[in-house]
């Protein structure tokens, strides 16, 4: 295990505190994040007796696999990865990523040297803490941007490889930075597109086009709906700097379900929606239902003939199971992420909205036909994209030959 030179870490803390910067405009936020780091620096640093104990006490086991997805909705999607890994003999290991709380408690395990500075503090002691526990040869990350994996790829140096699988479009803005990883294994073709373009990348790497992560066998087997006026709408994630464009999309669905009764309406919750709001949104609403938080979006799918969408990657997924999409986009942006409205509809008000429905249900055999375009343009694999992800983590693993379809260099200058 090493430690990277006062050159690598002052980059590192470059990075770290651009991020934070970029994403947060609260400054009395930021001055709580800064004592909250000065603290766990003490503790990472200078509780000896307790890190020591607990070392000693803390069993570890060598894995060829170590997953640390962000949240427990990526680790569940992504379980049928490490299946197919599992069966051909590989040792396989999923770790949530733990909230702060978690990230301080795991601090006292491990020692930090007085070079690291505060704010890479808690990040450099989970490192130490996975490596040493798992003492891992892969380890596969499911995320965009931070320091987290450049930390743990600095420590392991020589001793093991990353591999980062992408959960949705990769695009070409600070929020997809981190590309400091030996393997990054991305959607399609319009993703590796939107990297080239990127002028934030931290780190360099290899490009494996692969599909989705979430993506079986079962999905494409969906066959052709008919356009029985039925549409499923997956509510979005909502961030702080996006909540008026949300909420708006939300009232255009709502007004054209009072509008249109004929029409049934499926609402489809976002995997860490608890499913109250929508609940109270739509309770005077005849045909509009809930799912239970707990339904598929296979099974989603299959109640239904049109997707609604707002920038949602379940976009791809839709058109992979022979939905149609239409997308709700008030924002007034360039449609650059997804490139919806080259293949389907997309509206700004409810009477874009009713115009583009009725669009959609009266050339529905069209576009139907449009989703096999809009999906390969985003995915190079239209089925089963899971294997073939598994397939090219043993052949990273074997130290076999990996098709690499591009080299990414570091492209920001991330100076202090």
């Amino acid at each position: 295990m090493n430690f990277p030179s006062n050159r690598k870490i002052h980059k590192l803390e470059a990075y770290e505190k651009y991020l934070y910067h970029q994403f947060s405009q609260n400054h009395r936020s930021m001055f709580r994040r800064y004592v909250i780091h000065f603290f766990a620096s003490i503790i990472a640093r200078f509780i000896g007796l307790i890190r020591c104990f607990r070392m000693f006490m803390a069993t570890s086991t060598k894995v060829d696999f170590l997953f640390l997805p962000v949240c427990k909705q990526d680790a569940q999607r992504l379980e049928k990865i490490s299946d197919i890994l599992e069966q051909s003999g590989f040792s396989v290991v999923t770790e949530v990523q733990q909230n702060f709380k978690g990230k301080l408690r795991a601090s006292q395990f491990c020692w930090v040297p007085l070079s690291i500075p505060i704010f890479l503090t808690v990040a450099y002691s989970n490192a130490v803490f996975y490596v040493r526990k798992f003492q891992p040869k892969i380890i596969v990350f499911v995320q965009n941007t931070g320091v987290f994996p450049s930390v743990i790829r600095s420590i392991l140096d020589k001793d093991g490889l990353t591999v980062n699988i992408s959960h949705s479009v990769t695009f070409s803005d600070a929020l997809f930075s981190s590309f400091d990883f030996d393997y990054y294994l991305m959607f399609g073709k319009s993703s590796l597109q939107h990297a080239k373009k990127n002028k934030f990348r931290y780190g360099d790497t290899k490009i494996v086009l692969t599909g989705s992560p979430f993506v079986g066998a079962s999905l494409s087997d969906l066959k052709r709906n008919l356009p029985n006026k039925t549409i499923l709408y997956c509510s979005q994630w909502v961030q702080s700097g996006d909540v008026y464009e949300t909420y708006r999309s939300h009232e255009i669905l709502i007004e054209y379900a009072r509008r249109n009764p004929y029409v049934k309406v499926y609402i489809k919750l976002h995997p860490i929606e608890n499913g109250m709001y929508w609940k109270r949104k739509v309770s005077d609403v005849q045909n509009v239902t809930v799912l239970d938080s707990g339904d598929s979006l296979i099974s989603a799918l299959k109640k239904v003939s049109v997707c609604v969408v707002a920038s949602s990657n379940v976009a791809i997924e839709a058109t992979l199971a022979h939905r149609p999409i239409v997308s709700i986009d008030i924002s007034g942006i360039a449609d650059e992420y997804l490139n919806v409205s080259r293949y389907f509809p997309r509206a700004k008000n409810i009477d874009d909205f009713e115009s583009a429905m009725l669009e959609v249900f009266s050339k529905y055999d069209y576009y139907l036909d449009r989703c096999k375009d809009f999906s390969c343009f985003h995915m190079e694999y239209l089925s089963d994209s899971q294997k073939v992800i598994s397939n090219c983590l043993s052949l990273i693993f074997r130290g076999d030959d990996v098709h690499c379809d591009e080299k990414l260099k570091e492209t920001y200058s991330w100076s202090m």
